[in-house]
């Protein structure tokens, strides 16, 4: 039976992984604070309307697991680029970034299938009269909002992310 220390990987293992948790974490946050100022720069748009915006659009779900994607991608190219790691770790962890990248695209389309079926949805459960029309329109285009901007937003994001995996990976012999 293998003892639990033996097993535990070492404290310098643990602070490298903090280290590479904290650079994508900063980077991810970073490039959301430079993207806010250049949005309030050229159209004026405050931060705060233009998050209520995003979660009311695209809701929370997608912008919680596409961030998740998102900070698992960053984390994986930190590890690649990482001079200490061996050749073995960073092909397992240029794996995870083109898989986390891919999973990005995965959850933009699944999210635009269920706002179409959802707008389809309410308009076969709904009474469409010539008083509840306007009401169904609206309905219908809140639901289509979501689902088209889930993948205006999510596939072009996850094309840019398996980019920079890939030159990642190409920049240390993969």
């Amino acid at each position: 039976m293998i003892n639990l220390a033996q097993a535990m990987p070492k404290p310098s293992v643990w602070r490298t992984d903090l280290s590479h948790g904290v650079r994508a974490l900063s980077v991810f946050a970073g490039t959301i604070v430079i993207a806010m100022a250049m949005i309030l720069f050229i159209f004026g748009i405050a931060p705060t309307s233009l998050f209520a915006s995003a979660r009311d659009t695209l809701g929370l779900l997608f912008l919680g697991l596409s961030s998740a994607l998102l900070l698992m991608t960053i984390t994986a190219v930190a590890k690649v680029r990482d001079p200490k790691l061996d050749h073995r770790a960073k092909t397992v962890w240029y794996q995870i970034g083109l898989h986390a990248a891919n999973g990005i695209a995965t959850v933009a389309l699944t999210f635009t299938l269920f706002g179409i079926s959802t707008g389809i949805n309410k308009l076969a459960a709904g009474n469409l009269d010539i008083d509840t029309v306007n009401q169904v329109v609206a309905s219908l285009t809140s639901q289509f909002s979501m689902a088209f901007m889930t993948s205006v937003i999510g596939l072009p994001l996850s094309a840019l992310m398996r980019l920079v995996v890939v030159i990642a990976g190409k920049s240390e012999g993969f």
